[in-house]
């Protein structure tokens, strides 16, 4: 019972760090950090519940800060199922892994973005040194957290 409790307050929680993070610059969306958190619980348990809620979280946070709907799944999709593998084995310092987790989703999420802003003429997402301080800040803690798991 207090498992669930903490979970969906977690859930909660999480919700409204997105809404508090799309008006303050210089809070970090947390793509990167939960990237890495549904490669490693994609990888344990399979496509389960807590998976549906990533990649819902996942598209709330692309939502609020304006990046193309399911970019983020997209990249997990083809990083999981064409590079996850290969990148483990190449390299043994997990930490190192788990920074180019971050790096490769915010590249290919710029990269995606921008394919999609020339397909239908839209704004376009501009690429800042903000984008650099989320990966190093996401980078770090992700590290702090995740570094037995990966």
């Amino acid at each position: 019972m207090k498992e669930k409790l903490f979970y969906y307050c977690f859930i909660a929680f999480a919700y409204l760090y997105q809404l508090v993070a799309s008006v303050v610059l210089f809070l970090p969306p947390l793509l990167g950090f939960v990237f890495v958190y549904f490669l490693i619980n994609f990888r344990k348990n399979g496509f389960d519940k807590t998976s549906l809620h990533i990649v819902i979280y996942l598209s709330f946070t692309e939502i609020v800060h304006g990046i193309f709907l399911f970019s983020a799944t997209f990249a997990f999709v083809i990083f999981y199922y064409y590079l996850l593998e290969k990148i483990f084995y190449k390299f043994k310092n997990r930490d190192i892994l788990i920074i180019i987790f971050i790096i490769f989703l915010y590249i290919f999420i710029y990269f995606f973005n921008a394919f999609l802003v020339y397909v239908f003429n839209a704004s376009r997402l501009d690429f800042s040194i903000f984008y650099i301080y989320y990966i190093c800040l996401e980078s770090l803690l992700a590290i702090a957290v995740f570094r037995n798991m990966v």
